[in-house]
């Protein structure tokens, strides 16, 4: 897993250079490449300063000798629409790729009702609102988008959790802007996250697959995975034991963390029994803890 961070400061830049991050691009950040670094380029549209597809080709054509360490481009897209998206990137796809770089097709909510076009691209970003990139459609299209033979990267990532749910869904890389702000302060934590995700665990890892949403199903790593369907159906509190399973820990580890008081939630002792709130962990997943709630959006 690569997560891709605006370059902020000296220690960022350093980290970059050395491989242990990459950089994430954009026309209106105005980013310089440096030769060796590990980058993306994104449009600027979900900030609404998309320059225009001449502007934007310039902007790439300008970075050309870097386009061998581009992990992708992204392809025009509107915020929240899958439909407008797809009109807007279809003919640009094939532009980016004649540029010289892997084209990505940013995934907005409802892409999952229309045709994808799996061969004019070769990264599927998963934008969209954060309850429908959480949800089990752009669960499904990473899924699909590995089946093509594509990769496959998550926006917005700003937590361990997040991060971690983008490993059990299968993304290869992950952006965010964490190190936007208090970059010293935060980059020995991301990089500690990177270690926890990068690192395989024992358990169960937890993914929205709409494919068997009661059953456990196979993530990438080949392990069952939960669905948030089967989450909510555990009713209003499970064991440690399930806790563990959903966020990737081992039994061992799960107790010793509900021990010292670091368990990701709150753990309920009932008698001699430690017991864990459903809703708490669903919280913490940055799902819904039921279907008529919406969570906050993600920066």
């Amino acid at each position: 897993m690569r997560y891709y961070a605006t370059a902020s400061g000296p220690a960022v830049r350093e980290a970059i250079a050395a491989g242990l991050l990459g950089m994430i691009a954009t026309p209106a950040a105005g980013n310089a490449v440096r030769p060796g670094w590990n980058w993306c380029a994104d449009n600027s549209a979900y900030t609404g300063r998309y320059p225009g597809d001449t502007a934007y080709l310039a902007w790439l054509a300008r970075r050309r000798q870097h386009a061998g360490r581009c992990a992708f481009a992204t392809a025009p897209d509107v915020p929240g629409n899958a439909a407008a998206t797809l009109t807007a990137a279809t003919p640009m796809l094939a532009r980016i790729r004649a540029a010289g770089y892997p084209a990505a097709l940013v995934a907005q909510d409802g892409l999952e009702h229309h045709t994808v076009p799996w061969n004019e691209f070769d990264v599927l970003f998963i934008g969209g609102t954060t309850d429908w990139k959480l949800g089990p459609a752009a669960a499904g299209l990473v899924a699909a988008a590995v089946a093509h033979g594509k990769r496959a990267h998550l926006g917005r990532v700003n937590s361990l959790t997040r991060l971690r749910y983008a490993a059990s869904i299968g993304c290869h890389s992950v952006d965010g802007t964490y190190l936007a702000y208090g970059p010293r302060r935060n980059l020995p934590r991301l990089l500690r996250w990177l270690a926890t995700v990068n690192t395989p665990h024992e358990g169960i890892e937890m993914t929205t697959n709409p494919a068997t949403p009661t059953e456990p199903t196979p993530s990438t790593q080949g392990r069952p995975a939960w669905t948030v369907e089967r989450i909510r159906a555990l009713g209003a509190t499970t064991d440690i034991a399930t806790a563990a399973a959903i966020f990737g820990l081992s039994r061992s580890r799960a107790y010793e963390l509900a021990r010292t008081g670091h368990l990701p939630v709150p753990v309920l002792r009932i008698g001699s029994r430690y017991r864990v709130s459903v809703p708490a962990i669903l919280t913490t997943l940055g799902v819904p803890a039921n279907h008529s709630d919406r969570p906050p959006p993600a920066t």
